[in-house]
């Protein structure tokens, strides 16, 4: 989703799109989400809405506070300003923001002394209820002082309206001007904004889904969390931010049994497996009846090992400890040194092709896999 520029709307008119006719009011500035303008499905798109309206396709522009497109629908609603009096006004400063409506068709407009900047449609999160909001969430806009400075924050979410992708969080710095200070992909999650440390300022906490699908179904898929912290006028990923997130000892005991007694069991299935059937117990009949494998999506020669096994260890890596990623592989490997190794450079690999992943700096946890004297 691309933030394109805000147009002010000179002119008071009224289209009509099928039977529905829409007051538009002067002066609305369109959202900052806007994404299919100027793209080649949305210039389709675009000639298709303008001829529904039967007006010229420059002129669409005008109509809309809102566009956005799916993979094989698109929906516009037309120009919406309410006359009434709205159900929520907040402010900070010279900054109001009014608030028409709730949930999914909530109209919103930003003003400065009077002066409308951006006006847009979606979900809001009210100010009583902060910023804090775990993942993922609803998509929400929140208007609040993120960084601390004492100036207000907008924050935008926006939605491209795929499956399972994306949401995308625009931040805007209110000073003299709304100033778009950061675009924060969150991709299939909601970004969550959260005093980690308790240090005054905001982190920003989502999951990352560059995992989904590598060698194991969506649903068994980790999304290991990330922490950002807020530095040098940027955001930047924060290992240590994201330590605050690791299972605790005893969560991770159990994690680590469960996945010892899950392999037991499957050795003894494939061990039963290969038994002829008139030779095994009613008590081994009816354990092979019942075990339920795992997909086992990586393979190694003769081993094969589920999503349980990264899930444990991604968390590690995500959080600034290499070295305990690679111990904790010890403890679950269900097979030999050699295997292991070849599953932690497949691993470090894909770790190199998440933009998220490469600036974890995570090379200590395939050298100790690596080296064996670790192990011994």
């Amino acid at each position: 989703m691309r933030l394109l520029s805000l147009v002010s709307i000179a002119t008071a008119s009224a289209v009509s799109l099928t039977a529905a006719t829409y007051p538009v009011e002067p002066h609305v500035v369109i959202s900052p989400t806007l994404q299919i303008l100027g793209t080649d499905s949305g210039s389709k798109f675009q000639q298709a809405l303008a001829d529904a309206a039967q007006v010229a396709p420059e002129d669409l522009a005008r109509l809309g506070d809102h566009w956005q497109e799916w993979d094989r629908l698109a929906g516009v609603w037309l120009g919406v300003l309410p006359t009434r009096d709205p159900d929520h006004v907040y402010r900070r400063g010279p900054w109001e923001l009014r608030q028409w409506g709730s949930g999914s068709k909530a109209m919103l407009v930003l003003s400065r002394e009077g002066q409308r900047q951006i006006a847009w449609r979606g979900w809001f999160r009210p100010v009583e209820e902060g910023l804090d909001w775990p993942p993922p969430g609803e998509d929400p806009h929140t208007f609040d002082d993120l960084d601390g400075d004492g100036t207000p924050d907008l924050l935008v979410y926006g939605f491209s309206g795929g499956g399972s992708c994306c949401t995308t969080v625009y931040q805007f710095s209110l000073g003299e001007v709304a100033t778009l200070e950061a675009e924060i992909f969150g991709g299939a999650t909601d970004p969550a904004f959260r005093d980690v440390d308790s240090e005054g300022t905001w982190e920003i906490v989502m999951r990352e889904d560059h995992w989904s699908y590598w060698k194991a179904s969506g649903a068994a898929s980790p999304m290991p969390l990330v922490a950002w912290s807020r530095e040098g006028g940027a955001w930047h990923v924060s290992p240590r931010h994201g330590r605050a997130f690791l299972p605790t000892e005893a969560e991770l005991k159990t994690q680590i049994e469960q996945i010892r007694q899950y392999y037991a069991g499957y050795d003894r299935f494939l061990a039963l497996k290969r038994r002829p059937e008139a030779a095994l117990s009613e008590e081994e009949r009816a354990f092979v009846k019942d075990w339920q494998p795992g997909r086992h999506g990586w393979r190694g020669g003769d081993v094969g090992i589920d999503s349980d096994i990264w899930a444990l260890i991604l968390p590690f890596l995500y959080a600034g400890e290499p070295e305990r990623a690679a111990e904790l592989l010890k403890q679950v490997w269900p097979a030999d040194d050699t295997t292991r190794a070849s599953f932690a450079q497949d691993l470090y690999a894909e770790l190199q092709q998440s933009p998220i992943g490469r600036q974890l700096h995570a090379e200590a946890f395939l050298r100790h896999i690596l080296d064996d004297t670790l192990f011994k």
